[in-house]
C-alpha cells in the first residue's frame, strides 16, 4: 500500500497505546502516522477535522463504552475503516462490534507476545483493502454501471426517507416513469456503443432537469423513475414532466450523435398518509405511460422508418411525437 496511512489511535490507556504506538512506528513494511486521542469527543473532533485512513478504537473511554462507541465513530464517518482493539474480558463485545460495522478486531494482551510478528500492521492494511472492497461492492448494487445513476435497490431505499419528510412537511410525493422511445433501434442499428452513450446522455438531462433532493434511477434498459419530494400535488409533477420532455429534447445528442431523444413520459403521486408504497406509484404511472406510448403515431416515431439500412450515428435522425401522459391519482 504505497504512501503513509494515517492511524486514528482512539485509547486511553497509556500501557496500551505505548504499545500500539511501538507497534507501529517500527514497521518495516509500512509508513504509519498516528494521531492519538483518549475520549470519544476528541476522536470525533478529529475524524470531523482531519484526514484518517483508519481507526484503532477502544470500545471502553471515559465517555463512552462498548456498542455506543463503535456506532457513533461508524456514524461520523461510515466509510472509514475500523478495527477494535479488544480486553480480553470484552472479546465477544468486540464480535459484536464487527457485526456492527467494524472491519476486525485484535486483543491488546495478544499484542505484548506479538511485538514483532507484524500483526497489527497486518490487520490494519487487511481492514483497509477489505473496506475499500465493501465500498466497491455496495457502489456497484446501488448505482448503475453506465450512467452512474441509482438503481431500483436504492430507490426503494430513499423512498422511506422520502415519505418520512413528506409526512412531517404534509406534502404529497410524485413519480414519474420515464421511458426513451425507439431506444431499441438506437441499439440495433448504430450499435450497443451508441446506447450507451444515449443512455449517459439523457440520464444527465434528467438530472439537470429536477431538484438535488430528488431522485432519478435507471430501473431497467430505457426506464428510468424519478422521485419527488415535498411536492404540493399533480400541478407540480406535470411541471416536471414537461421539463423534462423539453430537456431530453434539447438538440442532438452529441456531435457522434446527432439525433434527438424523444421520451413517454408517465405521472402518479400519493400523500404520505396514504399507504400505497412505491411499486404502487411505479405500477400507475407505468399504466400511463405505456397508454401514451400505444397512442402515439407509430408511423412518424418508429426510428426504423427515420434510419436507412446502411445509417452511420452521422446520418441518423430521431423525431418521435412525445407527450406527457398525467395520471389522476
Amino acid at each position: 500500500m504505497p504512501g503513509t496511512t494515517r492511524v486514528l489511535l482512539v485509547e486511553d490507556n497509556p500501557g496500551d497505546a505505548a504499545i500500539a504506538k511501538h507497534i507501529l512506528a517500527n514497521d518495516p513494511a509500512e509508513d504509519f502516522e498516528l494521531l492519538h486521542v483518549r475520549s470519544l469527543e476528541k476522536a470525533l473532533f478529529r475524524l470531523w477535522h482531519d484526514v484518517v485512513h483508519v481507526v484503532l478504537l477502544d470500545l471502553n473511554l471515559p465517555d463512552s463504552d462498548d456498542l455506543d462507541t463503535v456506532t457513533r465513530v461508524i456514524e461520523s464517518n461510515p466509510s472509514l475503516p475500523v478495527v477494535i482493539l479488544s480486553g480480553q474480558d470484552d472479546e465477544e463485545i468486540a464480535l459484536e462490534a464487527v457485526k456492527a460495522g467494524a472491519e476486525d478486531y485484535v486483543v491488546k494482551s495478544e499484542l505484548i507476545s506479538e511485538l514483532d510478528s507484524g500483526r497489527l500492521p497486518r490487520v490494519i492494511q487487511y481492514a483497509i483493502e477489505r473496506n475499500k472492497l465493501k465500498r466497491q461492492l455496495s457502489k456497484d448494487a446501488l448505482y448503475d454501471e453506465v450512467t452512474d445513476l441509482p438503481t431500483r435497490r436504492l430507490l426503494r431505499d430513499r423512498w422511506g426517507g422520502a415519505k418520512a419528510r413528506a409526512r412531517r412537511e404534509k406534502a404529497w410525493i410524485g413519480v414519474l416513469v420515464i421511458d426513451l422511445d425507439d431506444f431499441k433501434g438506437i441499439n440495433d442499428r448504430l450499435g450497443h456503443a451508441a446506447g450507451d452513450q444515449a443512455l449517459r446522455i439523457a440520464a444527465k438531462r434528467l438530472r439537470g432537469a429536477v431538484r438535488r433532493n430528488d431522485t432519478v434511477a435507471r430501473v431497467g434498459g430505457d426506464e428510468f423513475v424519478i422521485l419527488l419530494e415535498t411536492i404540493r400535488g399533480m400541478e407540480d409533477v406535470r411541471e416536471v414532466a414537461e421539463k423534462l420532455r423539453l430537456q431530453l429534447c434539447d438538440g442532438e445528442l452529441s456531435s457522434d450523435l446527432p439525433f434527438k431523444l424523444e421520451a413517454s413520459i408517465g405521472v402518479s403521486i400519493c400523500h404520505p398518509d396514504q399507504p400505497d408504497d412505491l411499486q404502487d406509484l411505479i405500477s400507475r404511472a407505468d399504466i400511463h405511460m405505456y397508454d401514451e406510448k400505444r397512442k402515439k403515431c407509430t408511423g412518424l416515431s418508429r426510428l426504423h422508418h427515420l434510419i436507412p439500412k446502411d445509417a452511420t450515428p452521422c446520418r441518423a435522425e430521431l423525431v418521435g411525437a412525445n407527450a406527457v401522459s398525467h395520471s389522476s391519482d
